[in-house]
């Protein structure tokens, strides 16, 4: 987990280059979720006025939200309201505004209704190489205003993931979270911007991605992937962190609760599987002392964002072994099973 340094405000005026100075000053506020417990050193109001310890600070928060303002009384009233009623999960935080980072629009045009309905064609066809030669060309094909997703199917206003999940097609679900998750796509837009810029866009543009709820039932496309029964689509958005597992929709339900409702095919068995992607993943490393003196063996099972490597409590003998290879992910009940 990265380190956040203590909310506060710190001037910045002694390191800001001559092009900084004309840009105009930027307050980021942070918003937690009602009953959130803070860490570390941390102090409400979560305040910042460099962007990369605003990242840090929202890393560090599951469901925190994160907006930019021109004047930190603003910025304060953002932070010290829950996260749940500062942005409404039907609302999109607008990051995009280019004069208050001093940042300039792309030069890539906004594709055409109809080529946009051509690659939603793709989508729906899993047509992974017209998707991948068409948004590479033209990232403004995902990207939209704001940096939000672009609208593939007006009405219900569904992102390229929505239609992946609904059409059960996890191969382009895969290419599309590969695409979001590449520091080459965002520069593409923005080639001017700085690093910490780009990881903000491209973290938040990944999270809108994830967790932007459709208009006609209010379900993310992790809903979709949940009740059409496409367990790899599955798989791959439970593993990722900035997914949200218990958004509600209209009815109030989780996507668990869910699972394969629009599948009447679906047996007990398949859907117990899918049940248990939701469960804690865990990995079963294979440990192998570094000049072989000892024979490998089985270590304990880890989650992946906790190594047991890198415990502080391990033992000479297992921090002297390093991982030659690891089974899973899988439940804890089959990593005690190995």
């Amino acid at each position: 987990m990265m380190q956040a340094s203590k909310a506060t405000v710190a001037s910045t005026e002694s390191n800001m280059s001559s092009t900084d100075a004309a840009a105009p000053v930027a307050y980021f506020g942070v918003s937690l979720e009602a009953g959130t417990t803070l860490c570390d050193d941390d102090e409400l109001p979560l305040i910042f006025s460099d962007l990369a310890s605003a990242l840090r600070c929202l890393k560090k928060y599951r469901g925190a939200r994160f907006k930019a303002f021109g004047s930190r009384e603003d910025a304060i009233a953002f932070s010290i309201t829950p996260a749940d009623t500062a942005v409404k999960s039907t609302e999109l935080p607008n990051f995009a505004s280019a004069a208050l980072v001093g940042e300039t629009s792309s030069n890539y045009p906004a594709p055409a209704s109809q080529d946009l309905v051509r690659l939603r064609k793709a989508v729906e066809d899993g047509d992974a190489a017209f998707f991948k030669q068409t948004v590479w060309s033209n990232p403004r094909y995902l990207v939209g205003s704001g940096d939000t997703p672009t609208i593939l199917q007006e009405g219900y206003r569904y992102n390229a993931l929505h239609v992946a999940c609904t059409k059960g097609k996890a191969t382009l679900v895969q290419l599309l979270l590969n695409t979001l998750q590449d520091a080459h796509f965002i520069e593409l837009l923005y080639p001017d911007s700085s690093i910490d810029v780009r990881n903000w866009r491209k973290m938040f543009l990944l999270d809108r991605y994830l967790n932007t709820p459709e208009k006609g039932h209010c379900e993310t496309p992790l809903h979709f992937a949940c009740k059409f029964g496409c367990y790899e689509a599955v798989e791959l958005l439970v593993e990722l962190p900035e997914c949200d597992r218990n958004s509600r929709n209209k009815e109030g339900k989780v996507p668990r609760d869910i699972i394969c409702d629009r599948m009447p095919s679906a047996t007990v068995n398949f859907k117990k599987r899918m049940d248990s992607l939701f469960e804690e993943r865990l990995f079963v490393p294979v440990l192998r002392s570094e000049d072989n003196s000892v024979a490998p063996t089985v270590g304990e099972p880890f989650s992946p964002r906790a190594s047991p490597m890198l415990s502080p409590t391990a033992s000479l003998l297992v921090t002297s072994r390093s991982i030659v290879a690891t089974a899973g992910p899988m439940s804890p009940t089959e990593a005690r099973r190995m």
